[in-house]
């Protein structure tokens, strides 16, 4: 009986880790008018995918980033690549064009705890953010779940 009831409780716990996707997201929200200039840089400790030991951020960062319209209902069946314009291994850097009424997916996990915490956008070479862990620039939804996405909106 106590074989079955563990059999049961893995299955149980299997679909429910399974069934809330409890992935990592982090991005940005242009709502502004006009298109803006986004440069990432990420910490010491991040290492590029490809990197040696970078299995643990492996989110497919390549040669372009993933962006969206906010005015489709359904934009993430529709997304949108926007090429990089520079990147640096070396400096753990990246520069693109958010355009305007878009959102880009700057990291993406899947069966992860945490983003990389202490990455900074420059906006337009003014504003400067930085994604903290208790930070007020970046907004976590769900609040109370193991995944979520950590959205910054960029306004006027």
């Amino acid at each position: 009986m106590t074989n079955r009831l563990f059999a049961g409780l893995f299955i149980l716990i299997a679909l429910f880790f399974s069934s809330c996707d409890p992935a990592i997201g982090v991005a940005l929200q242009n709502k502004t008018a006009t298109d803006k200039a986004i440069k990432v840089i990420y910490p010491a400790s991040f290492k590029f995918p490809g990197d040696s030991g970078s299995s643990q951020y492996n989110f497919c960062l390549r040669d372009s980033v993933k962006t969206f319209d906010m005015a489709d209902k359904d934009n993430y069946l529709h997304p949108f690549l926007v090429p990089m314009l520079a990147k640096d291994t070396i400096a753990r850097t990246y520069s693109f064009v958010l355009k305007s009424g878009y959102s880009a997916t700057v990291e993406s996990r899947f069966l992860a705890a945490l983003p990389t915490f202490g990455q900074i956008f420059i906006i337009d070479q003014t504003d400067t953010v930085e994604l903290k862990r208790d930070g007020k620039d970046f907004v976590k939804k769900p609040k109370l779940l193991m995944g979520g996405s950590w959205t910054h909106s960029i306004k006027d």
